[in-house]
């Protein structure tokens, strides 16, 4: 979908994450972070024999892989929020709802990052980096399970374990491999390196 203003842009926006379930009604605008993503700046020729020039032109396109990357996280946080793991980063009453978009913002400016670089996750591999991301603090690997298996996700000690491992491995369209999760001396992990 391509837009001529921001405003338009941040109207879509906010209407795909009303298809999001649990995502608050009372959301008015898209912090600018998330919409300067999806603007790109179009220079028009000046007119034949003129010395005028180039002026930006600002436009703001949104693909479909970008919406469903912000869907992704949206749904994400919801479903933390509505399992109790957000309420003490994000606090209680209104703050909740600038706070969730924050924590959605971030983690989406993360995964879009990742895409627009061609890295490659799993399912498995995207779901654990968001949770890392948007809960935001060290975890063990034992908690990371139960809050996957809280917002619904299936998620198996052995499977995640292998999963946070390979985070810590990911290659890149360069050829080079980059470390998407660090584990500290207690066995907490947290998202890094990105």
């Amino acid at each position: 979908m391509n837009f001529e203003s921001k405003s338009d842009c941040n109207a879509y926006l906010v209407r795909s994450l009303l298809e999001v379930d649990g995502w608050p009604s009372s959301f008015g605008a898209i912090p600018d972070e998330v919409t300067a993503c999806f603007e790109c700046l179009e220079f028009a020729s000046p007119p034949p024999g003129s010395l005028g020039l180039l002026s930006p032109k600002g436009r703001w396109a949104v693909q479909d892989v970008e919406l469903a990357i912000l869907k992704s996280c949206a749904d994400c946080a919801t479903k933390l929020l509505a399992a109790g793991f957000l309420i003490g980063p994000l606090g209680t009453g209104a703050a909740v709802g600038a706070a969730l978009f924050g924590v959605v913002a971030g983690g989406f400016v993360l995964l879009r990052g990742l895409h627009k670089r061609h890295v490659k996750l799993t399912g498995d591999q995207t779901r654990v980096l968001q949770v890392l991301v948007l809960v935001n603090r060290g975890l063990l690997s034992d908690e990371v399970v139960r809050i996957l298996r809280s917002i619904g996700a299936n998620a198996a000690s052995e499977s995640i374990d292998r999963t946070l491992e390979s985070l810590r491995n990911i290659a890149q369209s360069d050829g080079k491999s980059a470390a998407l999760v660090a584990v500290d001396h207690d066995g907490r992990w947290r998202a890094a390196g990105l």
